[in-house]
Parts: structure tokens; sequence; C-alpha cells
């Protein structure tokens, strides 16, 4: 990207390979503390400049609003926040452990309240089609993408309001951190979820598996 606006390049932040990855620590408020502790902002980097960061995909905005704060703090005269993803609106079920649909900060909101949330002063997300058109070219013969988290309509069916709001709960930030027999939850809310999730015909999210920290970068 730098090279196609022919801006310059330039490492604004400073990593510390030693902290844990933030997006799957449990609670807001250590994902927040851990994030101050992984990045360093350089102020030789940020000292009046107007700033682009480039992320990935933004997710609940935890990591997105404090390193923005982090390149304001420095000096930063305005910070733009560039999106490789559309913005992630919807839970997912196939075995990333997502954040509930409301934890997710493009849920319900427009850009312009995106940037407000984050702190950025303009959000620019990458389109769905464009983003299906880059992955296509490497298999042209693949006609059809998992696409839920962006548009909520979910390939293997079955996944309707009742699955999700059962799910919610379960991740929710207010009971995560309890197992009961194996099952994640507040003891109340694990006695309803099994029940609930008797009856639900969607794709249980067994797996472990997580998104890592966003790998953030800086236009001067």
């Amino acid at each position: 990207m730098a090279q196609k606006l022919n801006l310059p390049y330039r490492e604004g932040f400073i990593k510390n390979r030693y902290v844990g990855r933030t997006f799957i620590m449990p609670g807001q408020q250590m994902r927040r503390k851990n994030v101050r502790r992984k990045l360093n902002a350089m102020a030789l980097e940020f000292a009046d400049k107007n700033v682009l960061i480039v992320d990935d995909s933004i997710v609940r905005g935890t990591t997105s609003k404090e390193i923005v704060q982090m390149a304001k703090d420095v000096g930063a005269k305005k910070v733009i926040v560039a999106s490789c993803a559309p913005p992630i609106r919807y839970s997912n079920v196939y075995g990333i452990d997502m954040p509930s649909r409301s934890e997710l900060v493009a849920h319900n909101r427009s850009l312009d309240n995106i940037a407000e949330t984050i702190g950025a002063d303009l959000v620019i997300y990458q389109t769905l089609p464009d983003l299906i058109n880059a992955v296509r070219q490497f298999n042209p013969a693949i006609q059809q993408f998992d696409c839920s988290v962006f548009t909520g309509e979910y390939v293997t069916g079955g996944v309707d309001e009742e699955y999700l709001s059962m799910l919610e709960k379960i991740r929710s930030d207010n009971v995560k951190g309890v197992k009961v027999n194996g099952v994640a939850g507040a003891p109340d809310v694990v006695k309803e979820n099994r029940e609930l999730a008797l009856g639900c015909s969607g794709p249980m999210n067994g797996a472990d598996d997580t998104i890592g920290l966003h790998n953030s970068w800086k236009l001067g």
C-alpha cells in the first residue's frame, strides 16, 4: 500500500513479543491493558503527522482503539484506520471463538459510528466483492466462500436467532472463564445453555481456535 500510494513506510510501533495474544484474553479491561504492554508507539514517527494504520481486520475494536489513542498520545494529528476485511458484524459459528454480536464494534454501527467508537478520524473498510475477487484469483474454480461474519448468511443453514443467542450467552465476557463439566460459562447459564443446545440445529462451536492479534503498521 505504501508503494501504491507513494508514501513512506515506517515502523510506528515496536511490538513486545512476550505478551500473549490479546484477542483471546478474558475481559475487556485485561485486553486493553495488554495492548499497551504489547505495543509501544514511536513518537518520532507520529509527531505532527497524518497517519494511516492498516490492520487485517477490526473485531471488538479494543486493539484499534488503544492503537489510535497511543498514536495520538505521541503527537499524531489525524489517524485513519484501514481494514483489509469488511466490517465484521456477525458471530462465527464454525470453530473460531468470536465474540457475541453485541461485542463486535461494527454490529449495528455506521462507519462514522465505528470511527467515533475507536477514536479514529476516519475508518476505511475493504468491500466484500473486492475481498472475494482478491481471494478467488488464486483458484477461480471456487464459486462460494463463507462470508457469514460479514453478511450473517451461514452456508450450512440451521443457524437461527435462538442458536446465536445461546452462543452469545456462553461467549459473553461476563460468563467466560467458568467451566462446569467442561462447559464454559457461569453455572446458571451453563444449565440453561445445555437445555437450549439440545434443540438447536446449528453447528456447535467446540473448537478452541482463535484469531491472533492484528499486525498493525503505519504510513507517515
